[in-house]
Order: C-alpha cells, then sequence, then structure tokens
C-alpha cells in the first residue's frame, strides 16, 4: 500500500510505477503496476500496488529478514524510483525515495 496525496482540484492517472523495493536491507525486486490507477482530485488515499518479487533473492535473504523481524518486530521498507501520472494531456515523473520502519504484525500499521 502506497499514500498518494493529491491536493489538487483535477483527477489524475498513475501509468507507470518503477520503484525498487527492499526490506531490511535486501534487494526483493520491483514495485509496478499493470493497470492505471485513478487518483481523485482532493485526495488523500492509501493505495494497493503489485510487488513483484525475485525468488530467488526472497530465498537468499529470508533468514535474515525473518531473523531481523522477529527480533524487532518491524522491518525497515526503501522504494526508490520513479512514478509517471497523467492529466489531460500533461504528463510528470516523480522521484521516489521511501525509507519507512514498518510494525509486521499488526495489519493495521501495515501501510507504507
Amino acid at each position: 500500500m502506497i499514500p498518494i496525496n493529491n491536493p489538487n482540484d483535477t483527477k489524475f492517472k498513475v501509468t507507470n510505477i518503477d520503484l525498487d523495493f527492499n526490506l531490511n536491507g535486501i534487494d526483493l525486486g520491483k514495485v509496478k503496476e499493470l493497470k492505471n490507477v485513478k487518483i481523485p482530485a482532493n485526495s488523500n488515499e492509501t493505495h494497493i500496488f503489485l510487488v513483484e518479487v525475485e525468488f530467488s533473492k526472497v530465498l537468499a535473504g529470508s533468514l535474515n529478514i525473518l531473523g531481523s523481524i522477529m527480533k524487532k518486530d518491524r522491518a525497515n521498507v526503501k522504494l526508490k524510483g520513479k512514478i509517471h501520472v497523467k492529466s489531460f494531456i500533461v504528463g510528470k515523473t516523480i522521484e521516489v525515495n521511501l525509507d519507512k520502519p514498518v510494525k509486521m504484525f499488526d495489519s493495521d500499521n501495515f501501510k507504507l
């Protein structure tokens, strides 16, 4: 889930996402969206996006990830890359660099 704030009076579409997903220092893959997501005008909502995880990277880092989560009950999530949005004919690319601790065992708090 990724929070998106749109303080503008016009809606827009997220047309392309290319974010690297890192959990506790382990690169797990890319966040990509296969369909356009519509963001309403004057909104501040959390949206769900697909994460493509490379299975080999999960296996390689699984003990490290599991151990650190069990010790701290938290994981450090990093997202870095670009999101492209479009409103009518105007497009914009937004750089993303998010580094945030997330409480893992409380589903209400598992929001980026």
